[in-house]
């Protein structure tokens, strides 16, 4: 095909006329599989005092078809023509920049490049654009799915454009795919961030409303996998005994590799060894990290340390420090301090003897205060009881003298 003369014969041709035989162009370089043709017309739009009205439709329409090529070389090599030549007129063809920057991240996510995938993505102008809501929230989203990606795993550039995605989500309707997207990566986002409780709700509930219509079986079996993992996970508390009793009553989930450690904890039972071992081989490299503070514990040891401190106060009323160090697999100083946390935090009820070194747990009455701290505040109104005695006798030895 003699693409010029091709391109001569458009010249004299409506605006309606010349802008039908451009795609009839574009459709057949495009199956033709000729891709240097194809870019030689993109310049000729761009370039070739094309009226505005003929080359942005024509454009538009040769870059979204342009993925069709077969040689991944060939199209990048398009494509970076494409975005370079663009350049040269910032803000007359949005559109076709946008496609051709999408094509390109496809081309980089084939690779397994998802930053530079990610990165591409994030230097299309939306805001400049004549884009709706769906698509700019389809691109933020597929941003933040990317840079949430465990190969990458960027939290804060993937939270900040799935917020810029949450703005437009609010203004799109009956679009669930896009939603689903939406919620999983901002799911994965509080994973990420270590937030496994919120993680572990959104997970869930993703599998219960109306987004579970598209989603196959094995993906819900996947998030409520995930769900679990980040219940697992989470701070000793009401919240997480919440979440531990929804997942537990949910039948789908006693299906899962893990119920048996999740059911222990919705229980209150100590958790074995074996069970914590094989279940920690299945995170992730971030839910794998050190927690801070602590003696190297990563986040699982410290979970199951408190949930393990929280089942000791069901078999017990007091108990030694060293005894307990021995229950949790730590030391005396370390199992008191992870309890005066839990106490301070009101996660755990109970009163420290620092002196003998004995913990005593408290079990819960109707006025919110546990036996141990009923016993100690008898214990202080009989010594402020003694003193009022005292003083009033001492009182009575003033007076008669």
């Amino acid at each position: 095909m003699d693409i010029q003369q091709v391109i001569s014969s458009l010249k004299n041709l409506n605006a309606d006329e010349a802008t039908s035989k451009y795609k009839e162009l574009c459709t057949q370089l495009v199956s033709a599989q000729l891709a240097d043709q194809a870019q030689t017309l993109l310049d000729h739009l761009i370039t070739g005092n094309v009226p505005k009205t003929v080359s942005s439709p024509s454009l538009n329409f040769l870059t979204e078809q342009i993925n069709k090529i077969d040689d991944n070389d060939a199209l990048d090599t398009f494509c970076r023509y494409g975005i370079e030549k663009l350049k040269q007129f910032p803000n007359a063809f949005d559109k076709a920049d946008a496609n051709l920057k999408y094509c390109l991240s496809d081309l980089y996510i084939t690779e397994d490049d998802y930053l530079k995938a990610a990165s591409v993505l994030a230097e299309i102008d939306l805001d400049r654009g004549s884009f709706d809501n769906l698509y700019k929230a389809t691109i933020n989203v597929r941003i933040a799915e990317l840079f949430a990606d465990d190969t990458i795993g960027d939290v804060n550039k993937a939270d900040t454009f799935i917020k810029k995605a949450r703005v437009h989500i609010k203004n799109i309707t009956n679009q669930l795919e896009v939603s689903l997207r939406y919620r999983v990566t901002q799911a994965k986002i509080y994973d990420l961030k270590k937030e496994f409780l919120h993680a572990a709700n959104e997970y869930y509930r993703i599998t219960t409303d109306k987004t579970a219509k598209v989603i196959e079986d094995e993906d819900i079996k996947g998030l409520l996998s995930k769900a679990l993992t980040c219940a697992v996970l989470g701070a000793v508390g009401p919240q997480r005994s919440r979440m531990l009793g929804t997942l537990h009553k949910d039948k789908r989930t006693h299906e899962l590799e893990f119920f048996n450690i999740m059911s222990s904890m919705y229980k209150n039972f100590l958790l074995r060894k074996e069970d914590v071992n094989s279940f920690s081989t299945k995170l992730l490299e971030h839910q794998k990290a050190i927690v801070s503070g602590t003696n190297n514990k990563t986040i699982l040891e410290m979970a199951v340390l408190e949930h393990n401190m929280l089942a000791c106060s069901n078999l017990y009323n007091n108990i030694t420090f060293v005894q307990l160090g021995n229950l949790l697999n730590a030391n005396a100083r370390e199992a008191e301090k992870v309890c005066r946390k839990m106490i301070g935090q009101n996660r755990l009820s109970g009163i420290i003897d620092q002196v003998d070194g004995i913990l005593y747990f408290g079990r819960g009455s109707s006025n919110g205060t546990s036996n141990a701290s009923s016993t100690l505040i008898d214990w202080d109104n009989e010594i402020g009881y003694i003193c009022t005695e005292m003083n009033a006798i001492n009182d009575k030895i003033v007076a008669k003298q």
